[in-house]
């Protein structure tokens, strides 16, 4: 499975992005929501990770925005953020999120959302 991670936090970033490769999968990282969406239109990956709170774009609007596009409706995408307030749930999922994950998080946890997301 290819899975693009979004997040402005590098030792996130490589963290996740190592996790996932050690569980078999291909990732493509990226730094900012601008560079998801054109990892997303480029790579066409099966899942997407994306932090609420970027450069660029945060991944609330990275989210709206590829909703927009019947391409990507269908694309699981999993929202992380430091913040645990229900507003923020809500928001993620009114912005077409498939799930939402608060940090700190175990990575196993987090591996196995995604495969379930990707392969639902």
């Amino acid at each position: 499975m290819h899975v693009v991670v979004a997040d402005d936090d590098r030792d996130i970033r490589d963290l996740v992005g190592f996790a996932l490769q050690r569980a078999g999968h291909r990732v493509s990282p990226v730094a900012d929501g601008r560079a998801a969406l054109e990892a997303v239109t480029s790579a066409c990956p099966d899942a997407l990770l994306l932090d609420v709170t970027m450069p660029e774009m945060s991944g609330l609007q990275v989210c709206e925005q590829l909703r927009k596009t019947q391409a990507y409706q269908g694309l699981p995408i999993l929202i992380i953020t430091a913040n645990d307030d229900q507003t923020y749930t809500r928001q993620a999922l009114a912005a077409g999120a498939t799930g939402y994950v608060s940090k700190p998080f175990a990575l196993a946890d987090l591996v196995a959302q995604v495969e379930a997301l990707a392969y639902h």
